[in-house]
């Protein structure tokens, strides 16, 4: 499905297919693929994604895609739970 950035009075459509980068934000040409990279390496709101990368600081017609893609990024990348199997021990059953 077409996804529409319009920037600076001129509109791009591009289409996102696996393993291929979209440019989310025109005025700044960062890629959905920078974003990620962004978030996993903590940038967690929209507002940090504006002073770290520059996304939707200039037109501004971004920011909803930009939204959404953090949205949906942090939701796949939940922290994961380490969990650690303990046996408990009755006794020692080696004879050495």
């Amino acid at each position: 499905m077409p996804v529409r950035h319009r920037a600076c009075g001129t509109v791009t459509i591009e289409l996102r297919t696996e393993g291929n980068t979209m440019i989310v934000c025109v005025c700044n040409n960062i890629s959905d693929r920078e974003i990620r990279m962004a978030i996993e390496l903590g940038s967690d709101s929209v507002e940090a994604l504006q002073r770290d990368l520059g996304v939707a600081t200039c037109c501004g017609q971004c920011f909803d895609y930009a939204s959404e893609l953090l949205n949906k990024t942090l939701a796949q990348s939940a922290p994961l739970q380490e969990t650690v199997l303990q046996r408990q021990t009755v006794g020692s059953t080696c004879s050495n």
